[in-house]
């Protein structure tokens, strides 16, 4: 608390940050990784080091003139189910502990994180788990930018050390294989850790080998990948029927280069506790068979890293059916979600852009269209008011409309997998404006105005009385009329009198009400 209470004014307290007894000392190539950056000079670097197979940190830093300097310290241990989450997952675990336990600085300032991993696009990607979602949804209320890291790393090696923390208990997976042309030799590793995560590289030779050479090669690189990983139990694979007899023992080895590298070969499988080599299909082993000639196909010296690109459809595809427009064309409310999404652009209001980086959780963008994530059904299709009237007029009025109500249409539009945020008002008022459901609806029998409660719930137990005249004289000099009106049936007793006095009210009163209906109450 004395920490939160001085940051940012001149005294602190007696727990300086500054001083070397509680310094967190990080390797420079882990600082490159993650951080929390503000516009104030606030750092929070999350590194690759700082998430284990038990436990996930972080740190809070300061810049000042060039200099880093820590500021706070937070780490989690992580429960039973929680040890077996993916890398990243652990990352975004380790992101949303840093905002629970740092909450004072999140909220004053807005923050930055540069990291190499793609903590942005996994908390909006499409097939997010229910506890990610959840994150996304918490980690919203801050000003959280994400920003892509440099380093002088390749990204490849760097995802290469993160993998192996904490993974090396369990059986691992190699697939390896070798190609050997006119254009050189290449190797193809793959290996799979016991979690599912998943090592693949792609080794140019820069000498001449025969298939079989290649092959030994393959073996040699990947076994040495596993062992500086720190593998104990491997399980081998490959496509090579004399490698795998001869590892065996079932050939045998008449060739002096082939001696030297099964002798390599053993030396390396010593080194394993458990080490079990099988020959694979080739149709099987088809990962490392395309490694190995992308290997031997590249003209290159230097390391590469070549990202894989997933083309769901054609260039020149189309949707026929699709009679919206595209999402860019014009500005309508999903313009500021789907720029914040693709480019991070956001409003240059603050409450404005708070609400469209609360609101850009909830959505995701596929094949170029902005759908949101509902609770119990598929993904919602985002339209805009225009997209929104032909919807309307289809379930309404179309060929399997039923002319329902405004409620019951926006339920339609939602179970057909649309979604805009006026829907149920859009629904009510087209509902409502139709001239065929105004025409030929069921004639409301429904009084046009309240009904107003009554006073007396019991009949002849209230009357009002009056007494009407002087009228024009009648038979037996009759010129005053007293009347009695019950509440609840207006039921009405009348007579006639020459005067009226307190004899003729009394007499009234007993022969048409008492005697009739009852005392009254």
């Amino acid at each position: 608390m004395l920490v939160d209470a001085t940051a940012g004014h001149e005294l602190l307290s007696f727990m300086d940050a500054y001083s070397g007894y509680n310094q967190i000392l990080m390797h420079p190539d882990d600082q490159e990784k993650t951080a929390f950056m503000t516009n104030l000079g606030i750092f929070c670097y999350k590194e690759s080091s700082l998430v284990s197979e038990t436990a996930v940190s972080a740190v809070l830093f300061r810049e000042e003139e060039g200099k880093q300097s820590p500021v706070y310290y937070v780490s989690k241990a992580l429960l039973n189910a929680e040890t077996r989450y993916r890398q990243l997952e652990k990352l975004a675990l380790a992101l949303i502990h840093a905002a629970r336990k740092l909450r004072p600085y999140f909220q004053c300032h807005p923050i930055t994180v540069l990291t190499t991993f793609p903590l942005k696009k996994i908390l909006h990607k499409p097939e997010l788990s229910g506890r990610l979602t959840k994150w996304a949804v918490e980690l919203s209320e801050y000003e959280v930018t994400y920003k892509p890291q440099t380093s002088l790393k390749s990204q490849a090696e760097r995802e290469l050390c993160c993998l192996t923390k904490g993974q090396s208990v369990g059986i691992w997976k190699l697939q390896v294989d070798g190609s050997s042309n006119t254009k050189g030799s290449g190797l193809g590793l793959v290996l799979t850790s016991p979690q599912g995560d998943v090592i693949e590289q792609a080794v140019r030779c820069g000498f001449k080998a025969t298939n079989n050479e290649a092959e030994y090669e393959a073996m040699i690189a990947g076994l040495g990948l596993a062992k500086d990983m720190g593998v104990k139990k491997i399980v081998v694979f490959s496509d090579s029927q004399l490698v795998v007899n001869q590892m065996q023992g079932s050939y045998l080895v008449r060739d002096n280069k082939m001696t030297a590298y099964l002798n390599k070969t053993k030396e390396l499988q010593s080194v394993f506790d458990e080490f079990t080599i099988n020959q694979a299909p080739r149709g099987e082993n088809s990962h490392a068979d395309a490694l190995a000639n992308l290997g031997s196909s590249i003209q290159t010296t230097d390391p590469k890293t070549i990202p894989v690109v997933y083309l769901q459809w054609p260039a020149v595809w189309k949707d026929e059916e699709e009679q919206v427009n595209d999402i860019s064309n014009n500005r309508t409310w999903i313009t500021p979600i789907v720029e914040y999404l693709e480019q991070d652009i956001l409003p240059e209001d603050k409450n404005e852009a708070r609400r469209v980086k609360a609101q850009s959780v909830r959505f995701t963008i596929i094949r170029g269209k902005l759908y949101k994530r509902s609770f119990s059904s598929p993904y919602l299709k985002c339209i805009n008011h225009a997209e929104a009237k032909y919807v309307l007029a289809e379930l309404h009025e179309g060929e399997c409309g039923n002319h329902s109500g405004g409620r019951s249409l926006a339920h339609r539009a939602l179970t057909q997998g649309y979604y805009w945020p006026t829907m149920r008002a859009d629904s009510s008022d087209y509902a409502r404006r139709c001239d065929k459901c105004q025409r030929f609806a069921q004639i409301s029998h429904q009084p046009s105005e309240r009904l107003i409660s009554i006073t007396s719930p019991w009949p002849f137990m209230k009357w009002g009385m009056d007494i009407v005249g002087k009228l024009p004289t009648a038979p037996g000099q009759k010129m005053y009329m007293l009347t009695v009106t019950d509440y609840f049936s207006k039921w009405i007793e009348a007579d006639s009198f020459h005067q009226i006095r307190d004899k003729e009210v009394k007499g009234f009163i007993w022969k048409n009400v008492i005697c009739r209906y009852g005392i009254p109450k």
